[in-house]
């Protein structure tokens, strides 16, 4: 499981935080976690329960707002997102999305973990309308989808004078 942000904060100011990212504060939750499995840990049973050698192990869960407050970050300060939650993307990119000043340069998450199994989740289209609607070009790129905010391309146009697509 896998949460990446990037902010371009001083080196001193960098945190390791140990915990799971989470949809809400839990001082303890079941990761269910296999060498096997494609997916190495989830909190849902299902994509590693077929494995042999599946454990549970126990962790802390941090809400995107409690992640950012113990970087001693803002929504705001974050450049790009990196989502690869194992089937929690769209839960934590919802989450994400409702913080106050929450607008990163870009954005990625699988779009489709599972989908072989369960289908396209409901949630992916509302997301991409609401990425769309918040300024973002969004794209498929591969397995993944791809947030790439307008100012993006505003900023490289105003350091190279002319920017083509």
């Amino acid at each position: 499981m896998r949460l990446t942000f990037s902010c371009l904060l001083p080196a001193k100011n960098r945190k390791i935080i140990s915990a799971a990212a989470c949809e809400t504060d839990r001082e303890e939750a079941t990761l269910y976690t296999s060498v096997q499995a494609a997916t190495r840990d989830s909190f849902d049973r299902h994509y590693v329960s077929r494995h042999s050698d599946m454990k549970q192990r126990k962790v802390r869960c941090m809400s995107m707002a409690s992640v950012l407050a113990a970087a001693e970050a803002t929504a705001s300060d974050v450049d790009v997102v990196i989502l690869d939650a194992e089937g929690s993307d769209l839960k934590l990119l919802d989450a994400l999305l409702r913080l106050p000043g929450f607008r990163p340069l870009l954005v990625r998450f699988p779009c489709c973990f599972g989908w072989e199994a369960r289908g396209v989740p409901d949630e992916l289209g509302p997301a991409m309308s609401d990425l769309s609607g918040r300024g973002y070009d969004v794209f498929l790129d591969g397995g993944n989808v791809l947030a790439v905010h307008e100012r993006v391309g505003e900023s490289l146009q105003d350091s190279r004078g002319s920017f083509r697509y």
